[in-house]
């Protein structure tokens, strides 16, 4: 019977993704993102959007070629602020985000554009009309 040693109890914590696996001329490299490229940030992650074929790795992997999550271009790579990264397809990060209508959009004219003062055909300047018909002039026979 072997006796239990003090690394036989040790509880490692559970192994996240946390390395980026790219195609570089034809060879699988682990690659790493500037930390200010980033398209946007909330107050627990930065996203990065990521213009090739990419993979997430595990942090104990040590062959790029085993990547856990495969991305697309136009993904992203959600990373958090223990370093631990999230695959985000382009559709999810859409819906999670999405795209602010232009400001410079005139909306449609509603008939409260047309009753405010600044406008000088109003409603109360055209109420003179008492009727909604009008006269019909025939031709007179001599």
């Amino acid at each position: 019977m072997s006796r239990l040693k003090v690394y036989d109890v040790f509880q490692k914590g559970p192994v996240k993704p946390r390395r980026i696996s790219l195609i570089r001329f034809g060879q699988y490299v682990f690659a790493t993102i500037p930390p200010n490229d980033f398209v946007r940030q909330t107050k627990t992650q930065k996203f990065y959007l990521i213009n090739e074929p990419f993979g997430l790795c595990l942090s104990n992997q040590n062959n790029p070629r085993k990547s856990s999550f495969k991305g697309i271009p136009g993904d992203y790579i959600a990373a958090d602020l223990d370093g631990n990264l999230t695959l985000v397809t382009a559709k999810d990060y859409a819906r999670k985000f999405p795209k602010a209508l232009p400001s410079n959009i005139a909306m449609p004219l509603t008939s409260d554009d047309f009753l405010r003062e600044n406008n000088p055909i109003s409603v109360e300047t055209s109420t003179s009309i008492d009727s909604n018909s009008a006269e019909v002039n025939t031709p007179t026979r001599y």
